[in-house]
């Protein structure tokens, strides 16, 4: 992907998040589709970004321990919970070869 359209989707991010009030998430999955879709135009990754889509939210319970960790990854990284199981669970998931 060349600079030019990276700083086209940075500044059609910010401008996006004020109108619809984008979550990280939302975020995360602008960058995945550009970064999948590098051939996609910026108007494209938005369309199909901004697209209804079905979320899928899960209940994890934790032990007493795995919630220590979370919150220790969590602060030693200064991200968000969800944001470290999300990348926990990604690379998972890639480490295995499901994605």
């Amino acid at each position: 992907m060349t600079k030019k359209k990276i700083t086209k989707i940075v500044q059609r991010t910010k401008e996006e998040r004020k109108q619809y009030k984008l979550r990280p998430d939302d975020i995360q999955y602008i960058i995945e589709l550009a970064n999948e879709h590098s051939r996609w135009s910026v108007e494209r990754i938005f369309k199909e970004a901004l697209a209804p889509r079905i979320r899928t939210c899960l209940i994890v319970p934790l032990t007493p321990k795995l919630k220590k960790g979370l919150k220790s990854a969590s602060d030693m990284y200064q991200i968000g919970a969800l944001d470290v199981i999300y990348h926990i669970l990604e690379e998972w998931l890639k480490a295995h070869k499901y994605i």
